[in-house]
């Protein structure tokens, strides 16, 4: 994990929108082989706090201060495929959203190739959506959603929407359940930013590994999902000094040979993912769950289990719904107990490290109501209020000050949106 003390900037914009005019003008609307689509939203959050941000997820920009914003959930999306042949397909997806990461290729969330040697048998390479979660193809397509956003305590800690490798899914059809089984592999390098927003982090997650089943049978979806991965080298600046304050006798060397080691221990670090989730819809009613399992011997990376639950009732073009999601860490904050005071050149040592090892952890819990109405064919309007308990020590879902008192707390946000598919 690398740390970019200045932002870089990106024409990105501009360069997406050269190349679909390109695409376009090229001739290919007339061409039979080809297609495209696209989704959209247009959003807004509220929410009163000082010092505290919401984020949709890890890879957006951090400013802790706003506390409106249209930027949360707003997003464009299009998708552009070429079929060459009954067996062979080629799809991009490009994304405009708030990132960190402006660049046209971190806008490029889908590029591959597709082949098919049999009806029941696909094989992809290039850029693919990362399939370890129920909303694996529609994590960005909100439309499809009751809810504004996918429950971040499931979704808004897992950064990669997409890696880079090869997958294989194999369609199984029985007398009442179509199976789907799938296997991924790659690797991802998503680019997100410190909580307060002033330095940019290039990780890296490597040997990614996702196996999946899904099931289908009349109103009801079921899947169950194993993930692996491994985490880069990595090494925080202040390490060498930190590791040689542990070299000292007494309490103090103790407390810092400990804080070193473990951000030693903590790169290179294999992490494992648990999912299990259903949905039912009969046309009326509307039931969703997941729940979740991440662990790992990293302390850089949050732990624990997540999982929501969510119902709806269809009434004409309204769904009401109501859900509840939590993230449980399965670990306690690091603190320190030794007497740092006494050298007050290296107290910052102490609190850089505790900043590191307790800044992904994630401890909170979020009851959402809201309502969602069907105001035209392909387009929808939401309105949803979060009343969410956070934790001392569990803010990483949230853009933060790096100084701010972090205590327990309850935090109220009223978003509206407006979404559309084309």
């Amino acid at each position: 994990m690398s740390m970019l003390l200045k932002r870089r900037a990106y024409p990105m914009a501009s360069s997406l929108l050269t190349l679909i005019i390109s695409l376009f003008s090229a001739g290919l609307l007339a061409d039979p082989n080809f297609s495209y689509s696209g989704f959209g939203t247009l959003g807004f959050s509220f929410e009163e706090e000082n010092h505290l941000a919401l984020l949709r997820d890890s890879t957006q920009n951090k400013n802790p201060d706003k506390d409106v914003s249209f930027q949360s959930d707003s997003q464009l999306g299009l998708q552009f495929s070429y079929r060459f042949s009954p067996q062979w397909q080629a799809t991009t997806q490009f994304v405009l959203a708030d990132k960190v990461d402006s660049s046209l290729d971190a806008a490029t969330e889908w590029a591959f190739i597709g082949y098919s040697p049999l009806p029941d048998i696909d094989i992809r390479a290039g850029r693919l959506s990362l399939d370890m979660f129920m909303l694996s193809d529609y994590r960005r397509v909100d439309y499809v959603n009751p809810w504004i956003r996918p429950p971040r305590e499931l979704y808004a800690w897992i950064t990669p929407y997409s890696i880079d490798g090869v997958d294989i899914a194999k369609s199984i059809s029985t007398k009442n359940v179509f199976w789907r089984l799938k296997a991924q592999y790659g690797a991802s390098q998503p680019t997100i930013e410190t909580p307060e927003g002033k330095t940019r982090l290039e990780t890296e997650l490597n040997e990614f590994l996702v196996l999946a089943l899904t099931g289908e049978t009349g109103n009801w979806e079921g899947r169950i999902s194993y993930a692996r991965f491994t985490t880069a080298k990595s090494s925080p600046g202040f390490l060498p000094a930190l590791s040689g304050i542990g070299m000292s006798p007494g309490p103090l060397g103790e407390e810092a040979s400990y804080l070193a080691n473990t951000l030693s221990a903590s790169s290179e670090r294999h992490v494992s993912y648990w999912q299990l989730g259903a949905g039912y819809d009969d046309g009326r009613w509307q039931f969703h769950s997941e729940l979740a399992r991440l662990s790992s011997a990293s302390a850089l990376l949050p732990t624990g289990s997540s999982g929501y639950l969510s119902a709806g009732l269809r009434i004409d073009d309204l769904i009401p719904y109501l859900s509840y999601s939590r993230f449980k860490p399965d670990r306690d904050p690091f603190t320190s107990s030794a007497d740092w005071n006494a050298i007050p050149e290296i107290s910052g040592l102490r609190d850089a490290a505790l900043g590191v090892l307790n800044g992904p952890m994630i401890n909170q819990q979020t009851v959402s109501l809201g309502i969602r109405w069907d105001l035209a064919r392909r387009m929808a309007v939401k309105a949803q209020w979060d009343h969410t308990k956070l934790e001392a020590n569990g803010y990483a879902l949230w853009a933060f000050d790096s100084d701010a008192q972090l205590s327990d707390r309850t935090v109220n946000v009223v978003s509206l949106a407006f979404n559309f598919i084309f």
